[in-house]
C-alpha cells in the first residue's frame, strides 16, 4: 500500500495549527516520572560519616516556559516531577559513599547526623528537534544547587552543578516513546549532576579539611575553623570544672566501658572553648583512667567547698549501690583503682555520693552542676562488689541526693534502679553525654546563654527517645536540686544577637573591601532597629563568607 509521505506531513502541520489555536499558541508538557536504572556499582570503601539528604518535597514539580520555540512563536510549558527524580538519585547515588544515609524533607535532621546533604533544581532546559520524517531528538540538562552543612547547619561546601546534555531520539506518533523519552532525559541529567556534585565535594579542600577531623571532634573542629572570623569572648574567671571519665580498661575485675574517657575529654573541650563554656584551662581539672584515682578525685571534688563562683562537675565511669537488707541508702563513684571485693572494700576505696553533696551544700558558689553519667543499678554504667545486692527489684527513690538550698543540681542519666547506656551503632558515646554536650553547644538554650533549667529540661527530654530508639531500653534522666544559673553560652546566638561583635565583623568586611559603603550603613541600620534581613543573619552566624555576604546583600 502507498502511503503519500506529502499528505502525511500536511495532515500533521494541520493538526498542529489546530491545537496550536485552540491552546493559545502555548503547549504544556506534563514530563512524566521515569524509574531508570543508575547502574552505580557499590564503593568497597565508605566514608564513615552519617549524611541527611534534604530534599524537597516527593510532589514537587518545577516548571519552566520556553518561548518562541524554534522561531515558530510557540511556548511550552513543561512540569517536571524533580521531586521524586531527586529522592531516587539521593537514595541510591549517596549510600555508595557514605556509612548512612536518611532521606528527609525537612530540618531538623535526625540527631545521629554528621553532616546534611541539601540539594535544589535551581534551573533546567529542554530542547527537542527533527532527525526525520517521524523522529525527534529530545534533550535536556539540569542545574542543581548542593550545600554540604554540618548537623548545625553551618555551611561547609557549596556549588551548583550543571550536568551535561543528556539526549534521547522518539517516534512522534508514540505517545509511550515520547513521554519515556522527555522523563528519562531529565532523570538522566539529573543523576548525572548528583555524581558530579559528590565527585567534587570529596575533591574540594575545605571537605578534605573537614574529613581530617577524627571521631566525635569532627563537629567541633569544623565549628572551631568557622569561627576563626569572631573575636572570641573572653574567660569567664568565675568558672571552675572538674571532668573524670574512666574506661577500666587496666581492670580485669571490673567491666570495660566503652566511651567514658572519650566523653569527658569531649566535655572539657566544650567547657574550656571560650565560645561556650570559658572555663580558664588553669580552672578546670580533668582526670582520665589511671589518673582518676580515689585521691586525685578528692582532692579535685574537695575544690567545690572553695569557690564563690560557679562550678562544673562531670563524671562518666561506673556507679555502685550501697544497700542494708532491702534498702537502698547510699552510692558510690567508682575510681579506677577502686577495690571491688566486698562491699568494705568498696566503700573505703571509692567515694560516696553522700560526700559529695556535703562538699556541695558547704560550698559557697553561686551555682553549681553535677553531671553524671553514671548508674547504680548494678548493670550496664554500674557495679556490684561481691557480695553485695543490684537495685533491680527494689523499690528505691529516684533521688541519691537531695542538694540544699538554691543553685545546686545535680543531673543524673538514668533513674536509680535503671541502667545507663553507651551506643555503638550511632552516638559512639554514651547517650546521655550525646545530649549533654549539644545541650551545652547551644541546643539546649533559648537565648545567648544555656541556663541550668533549660539544659536540664533538654537532656531529659531527648534522651529517654534515643535510648527506646537504638537499645530499645527505658533511660529517664533525673534531676534534683534548684537553680536558674548560666552554664554555657549559646554561641550561634551571640554571634547573631551580641551588637559588638556584629558590628566588628562589618566593618572587617568593609575594610576588606567585600561591602561598600551603602551596604555598610544599611547593615548598621538593621541593627540598631532589631530587624535583620535572612542574609545579615546568615553572615552574622557565620554560613555564609564575607565575599558572598557582599553580592548578595
Amino acid at each position: 500500500m502507498f502511503i503519500d509521505t506529502n499528505v502525511m506531513k500536511k495532515s500533521l502541520i494541520l493538526a498542529c495549527l489546530i491545537f496550536i489555536f485552540c491552546t493559545g499558541c502555548t503547549m504544556h508538557v506534563n514530563v512524566p516520572y521515569v524509574d531508570i536504572d543508575l547502574k552505580q556499582p557499590e564503593n568497597s570503601v565508605k566514608t564513615p560519616i552519617r549524611i541527611a539528604a534534604i530534599n524537597p518535597d516527593e510532589k514537587y514539580v518545577l516548571k519552566k516556559t520556553v518561548s518562541d520555540v524554534n522561531g515558530s512563536g510557540i511556548s511550552i510549558v513543561y512540569a517536571v516531577p524533580f521531586g521524586q527524580i531527586i529522592k531516587k538519585s539521593s537514595s541510591e547515588i549517596l549510600p555508595n559513599y557514605f556509612e548512612k544515609v536518611e532521606i528527609v524533607t525537612a530540618k531538623p535532621a535526625p540527631e545521629s547526623t554528621d553532616l546534611l546533604f541539601i540539594s535544589k533544581i535551581n534551573d533546567f532546559d529542554i530542547r527537542s528537534e527533527s532527525v526525520g520524517f517521524s523522529s525527534f531528538n529530545v534533550e535536556a540538562r539540569v542545574l542543581l544547587d548542593v550545600i554540604i552543612a554540618d548537623s548545625k547547619g553551618a555551611q561547609i561546601w557549596k556549588k551548583t552543578i550543571v550536568s551535561p546534555w543528556k539526549s534521547k531520539i522518539y517516534n512522534a506518533f508514540s505517545t509511550k516513546e515520547y513521554e519515556a523519552a522527555y522523563g528519562t532525559v531529565v532523570a538522566d541529567a539529573t543523576n548525572s549532576a548528583f555524581k558530579d556534585a559528590v565527585r567534587g565535594m570529596f575533591m574540594s579542600r575545605v571537605f578534605k579539611n573537614y574529613l581530617a577531623g577524627k571521631g566525635a571532634q569532627q563537629i567541633i573542629t569544623a565549628e572551631k575553623s568557622q569561627d576563626k572570623a569572631f573575636k572570641l569572648p573572653p574567660p569567664r574567671s568565675d568558672t571552675f570544672a572538674v571532668v573524670i571519665g574512666i574506661d577500666y580498661k587496666n581492670r580485669n575485675d571490673i567491666p570495660h566501658l566503652q566511651y567514658a574517657s572519650n566523653d569527658a575529654k569531649q566535655v572539657y573541650e566544650v567547657l574550656t572553648d571560650p565560645r561556650y563554656g570559658g572555663v580558664p584551662k588553669e580552672n578546670a581539672i580533668l582526670l582520665l583512667n589511671e589518673k582518676a584515682t580515689r585521691n586525685q578525685m578528692m582532692v579535685a571534688l574537695r575544690k567545690i567547698r572553695d569557690r564563690d563562683g560557679y562550678v562544673y562537675v562531670y563524671y562518666s565511669g561506673h556507679g555502685a549501690p550501697k544497700t542494708k537488707g532491702d534498702q537502698f541508702i547510699d552510692a558510690y563513684l567508682v575510681p579506677d583503682n577502686a577495690i571491688v571485693t566486698d562491699p568494705e572494700a568498696l566503700e573505703d576505696t571509692s567515694i560516696k555520693m553522700s560526700y559529695l553533696q556535703k562538699l556541695m551544700d558547704a560550698s559557697h558558689a553561686k551555682g553549681i552542676m553535677v553531671a553524671l553519667d553514671a548508674c547504680f543499678s548494678g548493670g550496664g554504667k554500674s557495679i556490684v562488689p561481691k557480695g553485695g545486692k543490684p537495685l533491680v527489684g527494689m523499690l528505691v527513690s529516684s533521688e541519691i541526693m537531695k542538694p540544699q538550698g538554691t543553685g545546686r543540681v545535680l543531673i543524673t542519666s538514668s533513674a536509680t534502679n535503671q541502667q545507663s547506656w553507651e551506643d555503638e551503632s550511632e552516638i559512639k558515646g554514651g547517650i546521655f553525654t550525646h545530649y549533654l554536650l549539644k545541650g551545652l553547644m547551644g541546643k539546649g538554650g533559648k537565648d545567648v546563654w544555656v541556663k541550668i533549667d533549660e539544659l536540664s529540661n533538654y537532656v531529659r527530654k531527648n534522651v529517654p527517645k534515643a535510648s527506646r530508639r537504638l537499645k530499645g531500653q527505658e533511660q529517664y534522666p533525673q534531676i534534683t536540686g534548684k537553680g536558674n544559673f548560666a552554664v554555657t553560652r549559646n554561641w550561634n546566638e551571640v554571634k547573631v544577637k551580641d551588637i559588638n561583635i556584629a558590628r566588628s565583623r562589618l566593618k572587617t568586611a568593609f575594610e576588606h573591601g567585600n561591602i561598600n559603603a551603602k551596604q555598610l550603613s544599611r547593615a548598621m541600620d538593621e541593627l540598631k532597629s532589631g530587624q535583620r534581613s535572612k542574609t545579615l543573619e546568615a553572615y552574622l552566624e557565620g554560613k555564609i563568607d564575607e565575599e558572598n555576604f557582599g553580592a548578595l546583600y
